[in-house]
């Protein structure tokens, strides 16, 4: 995930999400807020010039994010869903899910 923080990949130094993986640890199928660090002073005797020094990021579990859409409701007929950049459907809720894609499709489907 750091790659996608590199100046090279990330010339805007935006906050970018991961596409959802599982987590190695195997807590479970994750997505991933990461940012880059820069920095512009003195450290220890170096002198940074708006460099970049590090990544740094928040790890969301899925199940956690598909409570939070089970619970938003803006509107009476609202559909809250979490859409990737590229348009996968990321977290929605199964209500949403069977009015999108029918009855008895789930997410991991």
């Amino acid at each position: 995930f750091i790659r996608m923080t590199l100046p090279e990949q990330n010339p805007a130094r935006e906050a970018v999400w991961t596409p959802p993986y599982v987590d190695p640890a195997g807590v479970g199928t994750m997505i991933s807020a990461v940012m880059p660090v820069y920095y512009d002073g003195e450290f220890h005797g170096h002198v940074f010039r708006d460099e970049f020094v590090a990544t740094m990021g928040i790890d969301v579990l899925l199940v956690y994010m598909q409570r939070l859409v089970e619970v938003v409701m803006p509107t009476a007929h609202a559909m809250p869903l979490v859409v990737s950049d590229d348009g996968h459907l990321v977290s929605a809720s199964q209500a949403v899910v069977e009015t999108v894609f029918g009855p008895g499709v789930t997410l991991e489907t």
